[in-house]
C-alpha cells in the first residue's frame, strides 16, 4: 500500500503508527495527537502476478499436476480466479481442485491428468485498482475429445 502523503514529511510522520486502512482512508496514531487521525490513502496498487509454468514437456495421463498463482504486488482485497481456454473454472470442474492459500495466493491441482485438461490456464487477479492475468499452457499427451465444463 502506498501512503504518499505520510512519506512527504518524514520528520513529522516518522512517529506514525498505522492501525487500519481501507480503500480510501487510513487511521493513524501519532505521538503529537492524543486521538486518531484519518488520513487519505492516495494510491491503490493493482495486482501483479508472479510468472508460473507447467514445464516444457507434455504431461501424461494419470500424472498429477499442481500450480500456484501468487500476487506479488497489490492492495487487498484481491479476487483470484482461474480460467481454462478463457472459460472460468470452478473447483470441481473437470476434476480440478482450486484452493486459496492466502489472501494473495491460489492453487490449481489436478490429481489425474487426462487429455481434456490440456489447454491454456489463466490466473486472473483483480482489486479495486485494476487487474492482472498470467497464462501458461498445459500440454498433455494423447487424444482430446471435445470438453464440457458442466
Amino acid at each position: 500500500m502506498r501512503l504518499g502523503l505520510l512519506s512527504r514529511a518524514p520528520s513529522f510522520w516518522s512517529m506514525v503508527n498505522i492501525r487500519y486502512c481501507d480503500f480510501k482512508f487510513c487511521v493513524v496514531f501519532c505521538l503529537f495527537f492524543p486521538f486518531p487521525v484519518l488520513q487519505p490513502k492516495l494510491k491503490l496498487v493493482p495486482p501483479q502476478i508472479r510468472p508460473f509454468d507447467f514445464g516444457d514437456e507434455a504431461s501424461n495421463s494419470g500424472e498429477t499436476m499442481g500450480i500456484q498463482c501468487t500476487v506479488i504486488k497489490g492492495d487487498l482485497p484481491i479476487n483470484i480466479t482461474w480460467a481454462l481456454d478463457n472459460r472460468i473454472l470452478n473447483s470441481g470442474d473437470l476434476e480440478v481442485v482450486i484452493g486459496r492459500m492466502s489472501s494473495k495466493s491460489s492453487t490449481l491441482n489436478i490429481d489425474y491428468i487426462a487429455a481434456e485438461h490440456r489447454g491454456v490456464y489463466t490466473c486472473l487477479a483483480r482489486n479495486q485498482a485494476g487487474e492482472s492475468s498470467y497464462s501458461a499452457e498445459l500440454k498433455v499427451n494423447g487424444y482430446c475429445a471435445p470438453r464440457s465444463l458442466n
